[in-house]
């Protein structure tokens, strides 16, 4: 069953009653989604309040209840302690992964990263030789940091060499930021249900981001929310202001339930995360340097 994803964009007060997440609010009234079929709860207006029981019940039902600031960048992700039911036990096996493995998956990681960017840049009609070339030059752990060299040949050919990814800025960034934490979300949920822990990482590794392995698993799925992005662009006129308006804001949702393809079947995206993610953990245990990748 593919699970809701419900943003909240109006000051509104959040409770629970018999089973059913009850949103209340001036602007639309009373609507409410039974919490079993709910997955991701964005919040994103700072005049919402929700109970002690309805956060207990998203721990409970394994649904992510991220929190965004005014640029739509999450400030806070709530998920359970326990997704899964050898949580302890897959810990220890975490814990216990050497780093030779760990950089080797980095390795497949960003060279995924890379082509998904090429295949955005296609999709647009750039040309998407010049950083798909860079691949082949991607080592163990990426120690000569291909990945940034990549980053900014993408985005001079994605928006033009006047733009600049500044996650605390405005407009075009606050849209990415908004696609990222809609992706960002679900893949924390994925990482949970699989029972690993979203702060040991590969190679984030910030003692202040409790999702490092979030991040890095999120890295290959940032293009699908470019392409996005820069359709959306394309659809405002040219002095227009970006607003993040509610049109947008379903394209954007919507990438969770649009479909892809894992390991030659056909999937919505937010299920197709909870396969990558328990495939990834059995690759990171065994340490077999192979990851089986989501397709667009």
């Amino acid at each position: 069953m593919i699970k809701r994803v419900i943003e909240v964009s109006q000051a509104a007060r959040i409770n629970l009653a018999k089973s059913q997440l009850l949103v209340e609010s001036t602007a639309l009234g009373l609507n409410s989604c039974p919490i079993e079929d709910l997955g991701v709860l964005l919040l994103t207006n700072p005049s919402i309040t929700i109970t002690h029981s309805a956060l207990s019940a998203c721990a409970a039902n394994n649904v992510v209840v991220v929190t965004c600031d005014n640029s739509y960048m999450p400030v806070a992700v709530t998920i359970p302690l326990a997704g899964h039911h050898l949580q302890a036990k897959h810990l220890r096996s975490q814990i216990a992964v050497r780093e030779p493995v760990k950089k080797r998956l980095w390795q497949l990681l960003v060279q995924q990263k890379i082509r998904e960017q090429a295949l955005t840049l296609a999709k647009i009609g750039a040309d998407p030789e010049e950083i798909l070339f860079l691949t082949s030059k991607v080592t163990s752990g990426d120690k000569t940091n291909i990945e940034a060299q990549a980053a900014r040949i993408y985005w001079q050919k994605l928006f033009g060499n006047g733009f600049r990814r500044a996650p605390d800025k405005p407009g075009l960034n606050a849209l990415l930021n908004y696609g990222y934490a809609i992706i960002r979300a679900a893949t924390a949920r994925a990482v949970v249900a699989a029972g690993l822990c979203p702060s040991l990482g590969l190679h984030h590794s910030n003692q202040y981001n409790a999702f490092a392995l979030v991040d890095d698993l999120l890295e290959p799925l940032r293009p699908w929310v470019d392409q996005a992005c820069v359709e959306l662009t394309h659809e405002t006129e040219p002095d227009e202001p970006i607003v993040i308006d509610r049109r947008i804001k379903e394209t954007l949702l919507g990438l969770l339930i649009k479909d892809c393809r894992y390991s030659k079947k056909t999937y919505p995206l937010m299920v197709a995360l909870h396969y990558f993610t328990a495939e990834f953990r059995e690759s990171l245990f065994a340490s077999q340097s192979k990851i089986v990748f989501i397709e667009r």
